[in-house]
């Protein structure tokens, strides 16, 4: 109750004062500010967690989808903090940082970046059919996979398409694509021939589509093992 009392009265002088700033700024600001009283006497709790918290509350508070996390640019900078992540067609080409001191946007193209982490999730820019984009790494080992959410449109609407990317050391690549007439066990057969075992796995219908993941670790394991 303490705490409520003293956003109300920070919401009311900063709005007095800086009038001039967009409203949902002050909203921000008054909450990161009563957020870092409440989480002050908590020092057992790591950085990523306080990150986590904050997050969530924003999710909450603005009605919009926040990530914590780590972004490292092409420029060498680390930025550390919250970005808003709503699984959109554009983040998949911008990735949108919130300054924790201005409480402004910012949005970095896939040329911008090295590399980010939000939560538990690495991203990092890599070229496919809609251009240079973000895409999750799903594995990057001998065998490189990475997870593309391709949207389309059509006629009855549009829809995302999973799209897996996998490299292999030779560069070499195939994209599995989740649409529903992907020919997956023709395709994916013979993109991992050169593994005889795998191979007749996959051939014999043994591994179909929803065996993907044991495909890559099973074919990523021979690579290390030749």
């Amino acid at each position: 109750m303490y705490f409520v009392k003293i956003y109300r009265k920070l919401k009311e002088i900063l709005i007095s004062k800086y009038s001039c700033m967009r409203q949902n700024h002050l909203y921000i600001f008054a909450f990161l500010f009563l957020l870092n009283l409440s989480t002050y006497s908590q020092k057992k709790n790591s950085f990523g967690e306080k990150l986590n918290l904050y997050s969530l509350k924003l999710d909450k508070f603005l009605g919009a989808k926040y990530e914590a996390g780590v972004a490292i640019l092409n420029t060498g900078d680390t930025l550390i903090g919250v970005y808003e992540f709503n699984d959109s067609e554009e983040n998949f080409r911008v990735l949108n940082y919130i300054d924790s001191i201005t409480m402004e946007k910012k949005g970095y193209e896939p040329r911008e970046v090295k590399y980010f982490f939000l939560d538990s999730l690495v991203f990092q820019p890599e070229d496919s059919k809609d251009g240079l984009v973000f895409m999750r790494i799903i594995l990057s080992d001998k065998l490189k996979v990475y997870l593309h959410k391709h949207y389309t449109t059509t006629f009855t609407g549009s829809k995302v398409i999973n799209q897996f990317y996998c490299e292999k050391p030779n560069g070499e690549r195939l994209i599995v694509s989740y649409d529903g007439v992907y020919p997956f066990n023709s395709r994916v057969g013979k993109f991992f021939s050169d593994c005889p075992e795998l191979y007749k796995k996959i051939r014999n219908y043994t591994y179909g589509s929803q065996d993907f993941y044991k495909i890559i670790e099973e074919y990523n394991d021979w690579l290390k093992n030749k």
